[in-house]
């Protein structure tokens, strides 16, 4: 006599399985669960719980076949699902059916704290600056004001508050600097070569 055997299985654990490997499922679960929700590589590595670099390979590689698509951003791309994706409703109803929701999902949580959860601190950061009183917001905000500008003007100092480090005073003058060096290695090699 012939016995079956069925495993009761969640349709997280399922999911896993037709999505092939783990960091695969859960770039994808990050990118289709809040499809409009467009995210930088890194945050999108942290709330999938995958290292950065493989995050970006399986990025390159969902790209190539439609699964995502790269948004030139300010200073970085950022990832989404591809609006024009026939399988945009199938896949969200898929991940968002299965209960899978990333605020309760702590499986990997070394990935967590490795990576940090930057939507978390972000969040945090808010919530506690509007519990504040206004006139301790109004410092704090200046207070944090303050040291960026500190920096921001320590770098572009024209006398230089380290020896030995060279200051620009804007990243125009400092690109013509790296172009004028590239320029002189190119001709020494020139020199040497011939």
């Amino acid at each position: 006599m012939l016995k079956i055997i069925i495993m009761k299985a969640s349709a997280d654990a399922m999911l896993r399985e037709v999505f092939g490997s783990d960091e695969r499922y859960r770039v994808l679960r990050t990118l289709y669960e809040q499809p409009e929700r467009a995210l930088p590589l890194r945050r999108l590595a942290s709330a999938a719980q995958v290292d950065p670099g493989n995050a970006s390979k399986l990025l390159k590689r969902l790209a190539l076949v439609g699964l995502c698509e790269r948004v030139e951003g300010d200073s970085h791309p950022t990832f989404r699902a591809p609006r024009d994706n026939p399988l945009l409703g199938p896949l969200s109803a898929l991940f968002i059916g299965a209960g899978t929701s990333q605020a309760g999902n702590n499986e990997l949580p070394e990935a967590r704290l490795r990576y940090g959860d930057q939507d978390q601190r972000e969040l945090n950061a808010a919530l506690a600056l509007l519990q504040m009183p206004a006139k301790r917001r109004g410092r704090t905000l200046a207070a944090r004001f303050g040291r960026l500008q500190a920096r921001a003007n320590s770098i572009l100092s024209p006398e230089p508050v380290h020896p030995g480090i060279l200051y620009f005073k804007s990243m125009a003058e400092k690109n013509r600097r790296d172009e004028d060096l590239e320029l002189e290695r190119a001709v020494r090699h020139a020199r040497a070569s011939a």
